[in-house]
């Protein structure tokens, strides 16, 4: 006797888990307007630069791997700067 399979488990099986990131590190770094707290005063692109150049330097970074990204506002404004993974 055979198992049916549902579309859902056919498309998991035939990804290929190397094409894409096992982990993500999102980094805000919105800047607002008229002076109002926001992560990009809070030095939030240097952790970014700092955080991808470590991830690359751990040889983690890549497919099946980890990415950072940029990403905008997180609402989190005055916990600034905000990262999420």
């Amino acid at each position: 006797m055979t198992q049916a399979t549902s579309p859902s488990d056919a498309a998991a099986s035939s990804a290929t888990p190397s094409s894409y990131y096992e982990r993500h590190i999102f980094f805000c770094l919105n800047q607002r307007s008229g002076g109002e707290d926001c992560c990009a005063n809070h030095r939030a692109q240097e952790g970014f630069d700092r955080c991808k150049s470590q991830v690359k330097a751990a040889g983690l970074a890549g497919p099946g791997k980890v990415r950072v990204n940029k990403a905008g506002c997180l609402d989190r404004c005055a916990g600034g700067p905000v990262a999420v993974v």
